[in-house]
C-alpha cells in the first residue's frame, strides 16, 4: 500500500500479476470499472488494466482490456488455456492519459456485446464469446506468463 493505492508489480519480465474479487462478486450483466496508474512512467509490452468475464482458474477463459500510457495505445484480448487471442490489436487512444495519471477502464456488459471505455469514453465493443452460464470471477491472485502459465 501507498496512501490510499493498492500498488502491484511483476518483478519478472513478460509476467503480469492478476488481482482477483472475493467470491460473492461476478461480472455477468454489469459494468465494472478499474482505476489504474503507471506509477513509475515505465514501458509495458503486455499492458495492464481490467479482467472480467473469467473463469475460476484466472487467464483460462477470460477477456482482458489493457493499457499502455508511454504509447497511449490499448488492446483487448481473450485467454483460452495457455493461449491469448487478440479481439483488438493495440490501437492508439487520445482518451488515455499518459505518464503516472490515473486512467479509469470499464466494461459494460450489454449481453451479445461488451462496451469498452476509457476515462468515460467509449473506446470498442467487442462480441461476447464465453457463455455467461459457465462464468465466474477468478478467485486468485497469481503470477502469470502472457500465456496464461
Amino acid at each position: 500500500m501507498s496512501g490510499d493505492e493498492f500498488q502491484m508489480a511483476a518483478k519478472q519480465k513478460g509476467y503480469y500479476y492478476v488481482l482477483v474479487a472475493p467470491d460473492e462478486y461476478t461480472t455477468d450483466g454489469k459494468n465494472v470499472r478499474v482505476t489504474v496508474r503507471n506509477v513509475d512512467n515505465a514501458a509495458s509490452s503486455l499492458g495492464y488494466g481490467l479482467i472480467f468475464h473469467s473463469a475460476p482458474t484466472p487467464l483460462t477463459k477470460d477477456y482482458a482490456f489493457l493499457i499502455d500510457t508511454k504509447r497511449k495505445k490499448y488492446r483487448v484480448v481473450r485467454h483460452e488455456p495457455s493461449k491469448e487471442t487478440s479481439m483488438v490489436s493495440w490501437k492508439d487512444s487520445g482518451a488515455i492519459k499518459d505518464g503516472t495519471q490515473e486512467n479509469v477502464l470499464e466494461a459494460h456488459d450489454k449481453g451479445d456485446n461488451i462496451e469498452l471505455y476509457i476515462n468515460s469514453q467509449l473506446i470498442t465493443s467487442i462480441k461476447a464469446m464465453y457463455d455467461p452460464a459457465f462464468i465466474k470471477d477468478p478467485r486468485e491472485i497469481g503470477l502469470l506468463d502472457a500465456q496464461g502459465r
